[in-house]
């Protein structure tokens, strides 16, 4: 009440002023201030105020009018025995003993509240010793200790005034390691994948050490792994053969020449092909012949040549008990009927041939003549019927260069095993005459 009866005086008594200003316009303007603070307040006129109060202030042609109302602030003192600190809010807290001083706010206006606390600490902090252990690494508080260490730690619990002081000893304990091995095979090449790390690729003979940690306190270990490895590749055999007329390989006949042709024939174990790199060389087989007169009169001579496709040859002629090497030889006073034998060697190759023909007398051909041979079929596929009207000694068959294929006493002979051609049929006779026929064998 005092304060608005003051408030009415001091307007009253500025009437006068106000009316005056109004009228002589002394003041461009009147600002009323209401204000409100806690404990004091310096104004513009350079006053502090520690209660409510009015006042007014003139600044050049501005008329300033104060309503100020002033908050208590508020100042205690309280004396605290705590067990082994003192909180008084979330921010602050007191651990040890004697006098702290507390500022903060009251609910009432947010005025600053100052306390002063006589504090008594009854109890002391905990202390520990304490040691720990890791493997390979050691975790304290969010920090990864990865060597052993030994320091001092408080360690504020919340909610609780006490600190805990650890004196901490960490031991790091290196993993011990255990061996195994293991070996592996492979063609051409190997991708190893490891537990740990990436992926290696072995296109040779190599070793990698693979780790399988098997970590805690009680079994601080690492598995390692030597794994060897074995990088094998395809095994290839080199095939060379060489021969006259035909070559027969794994029961297929050549009969011309092959140059490193690989044939696969196989795996191993570790998937790695065999192969052969087969080379055949087929030489051709001379053909050879008899030229001359093999028709004689009893007594009569003849000059018989040896005759080749091919050069660089060697002959070797067979005959009455003779050899020679010449290319010819001559037959005088030839009696009977004589076999003469001729064979080539090409000196090159060494690929051979022979042939032969029978140097018969007149007397011989005449016998030959007179004998009735009949040969059939011809031409035949696979069976040569020999009829005859004498006795049958033996029978011969030759092929074109002069080999020997058939060889029986029978007149009933088996060709099945002959391939198509024409054949030289040789028929001894019992009486002496021998008659030499031509069959055509077709298929």
């Amino acid at each position: 009440m005092k304060k608005v009866l003051f408030s009415l005086l001091m307007v009253a008594a500025m009437l006068p002023f106000v009316a005056k200003a109004q009228s002589n316009s002394q003041y461009a303007a009147i600002i009323t201030h209401d204000t409100a603070v806690c404990g004091q307040l310096t104004w513009m006129d350079g006053e502090t105020y520690t209660e409510d109060a009015t006042a007014t202030f003139v600044v050049n042609d501005t008329m300033h009018f104060l309503n100020l109302t002033v908050w208590p602030t508020y100042n205690q003192t309280i004396s605290v025995s705590a067990d082994c600190g003192y909180r008084v809010d979330a921010t602050h807290a007191y651990y040890t003993t004697g006098s702290h001083v507390y500022t903060g706010q009251t609910r009432v206006h947010h005025c600053d509240s100052i306390v002063n606390i006589n504090l008594t600490i009854l109890n002391q902090n905990y202390s520990a010793d304490s040691t720990v252990t890791g493997c390979v690494y050691y975790t304290w508080r969010g920090t990864r200790y990865n060597n052993s260490a030994s320091f001092v730690d408080t360690i504020h619990h919340a909610g609780q005034a006490c600190d805990s002081i650890i004196s901490l000893t960490i031991n790091v304990l290196a993993p011990d390691t255990v061996d195994a091995f293991d070996t592996i095979s492979a063609c051409t090449s190997y991708r190893y994948r490891p537990n740990q790390g990436s992926a290696r690729t072995f296109t040779s003979t190599g070793d990698i050490d693979d780790v399988f940690p098997s970590r805690s306190i009680a079994k601080c270990q690492d598995s390692i792994k030597h794994v060897h490895v074995i990088i094998n590749y395809p095994d290839t055999v080199n095939v060379r053969m060489e021969d006259c007329g035909s070559i027969v390989y794994d029961s297929v006949e050549y009969t011309s020449s092959v140059y490193n042709r690989v044939i696969k024939v196989g795996r191993t174990v570790e998937n790695c092909d065999s192969n052969i790199n087969l080379t055949l060389i087929v030489n051709p087989t001379p053909q050879v012949v008899i030229e001359g007169e093999w028709q004689l009169s009893e007594g009569g001579s003849t000059t018989l040549y040896a005759s080749c496709d091919q050069e660089n040859v060697a002959y070797v002629w067979n005959y009455d008990g003779k050899t020679s090497n010449a290319d010819s030889i001559v037959l005088t006073n030839v009696q009977k009927n004589t076999d003469v034998q001729l064979q080539a060697r090409n000196t090159q190759t060494n690929c051979m041939a022979s042939t032969w023909i029978t140097v018969t007398t007149y007397l011989d051909i005449q016998g030959a003549q007179n004998a009735n041979i009949n040969l059939y079929p011809n031409p035949t596929v696979n069976v040569l019927n020999v009829e005859s009207n004498d006795a049958v000694s033996m029978i011969e068959i030759f092929n074109e260069i002069g080999q020997q294929v058939v060889s029986s006493r029978n007149t009933t002979l088996d060709l099945s095993h002959l391939t198509k051609g024409t054949y030289t049929v040789r028929v001894a006779l019992e009486n002496g005459t021998i008659v030499t026929k031509k069959v055509i064998v077709t298929k």
